[in-house]
C-alpha cells in the first residue's frame, strides 16, 4: 500500500513524505530561519505529533473501540518514557505514571488517556526526545510499524498491545535514535 493511501485511509495528516510540507498541521521551518529570537517563538509553539482523533473517523474499524487508534502513539510514548526523552513537565505533572510505566505496572496507553489527552504533542517530551520525534514521526513511522505488522490482521488498528509488540517496536526505536544520533554527531 502506498503512503499515499494510507494517508487518505487513516486521514492521519502527520503523514508526510518527507521535504517542506506540513506536520501535524504546523509548518516546517526552513533552516535559513535559526535567529534567537526566531527560535525561542517556536519553542512556544506545540507541535502535536498524532493524536487518536485522527484515526478515529472515516473509516476507523467498526468492530474496535477507540482505544485501539491508541496503540501506536502509545508504544512511541512509552519507548521515550523508558529511555528518559520525556519533559520535565510531564516529570512534574505525573511522576508516578512514569514510575509506574518504567516498572512495567502502567501501559503507554493508559498513560496517554490519562495523562495526554490521547495526544503526543511536543509538551510530553524532552528537547533531543522532540528532535527524534520530529525526524521519524515524518521519515520512518508508519513505515516501521507496517513493517512489524501482521499482515494477516484486517487493519493496523487491530494490532495487539502486546509485550512482543512493545519490545519489537523498542527494538526498531533503539536502532532509528542510534542513526538519527549518529547522523548528528555527523553535521
Amino acid at each position: 500500500m502506498s503512503l499515499d493511501s494510507l494517508r487518505e485511509l487513516t486521514g492521519a495528516p502527520w503523514l508526510t513524505s518527507g521535504g517542506k510540507g506540513w506536520l501535524c498541521g504546523i509548518p516546517e521551518v526552513s533552516q535559513e530561519r535559526d535567529s534567537a529570537p526566531f527560535r525561542r517563538e517556536l519553542q512556544m509553539i506545540v507541535r502535536k505529533y498524532d493524536d487518536i482523533d485522527w484515526h478515529t473517523g472515516g473509516d476507523f474499524p467498526a468492530d474496535l473501540d477507540a482505544s485501539h487508534a491508541r496503540t501506536h502513539i502509545a508504544l512511541f510514548l512509552e519507548w521515550a518514557i523508558r529511555r528518559g526523552h520525556e519533559s520535565d513537565t510531564l516529570r512534574s505533572l505525573h511522576p508516578d505514571a512514569l514510575h509506574s510505566i518504567r516498572q512495567g505496572k502502567l501501559s503507554g496507553k493508559d498513560l496517554l488517556a490519562q495523562c495526554c489527552d490521547d495526544k503526543l504533542t511536543s509538551d510530553d517530551l524532552s528537547e533531543t526526545g522532540n528532535g527524534f520525534a520530529q525526524a521519524y514521526y515524518e521519515a520512518s513511522c508508519l513505515e516501521d510499524y507496517l513493517d512489524l505488522s501482521d499482515d494477516d490482521l484486517p487493519t493496523l488498528y487491530h494490532e495487539p498491545y502486546d509485550q512482543k509488540k512493545t519490545r519489537d517496536i523498542c527494538e526498531k526505536l533503539d536502532a532509528r535514535f542510534h542513526q538519527w544520533s549518529k547522523q548528528l554527531d555527523h553535521e
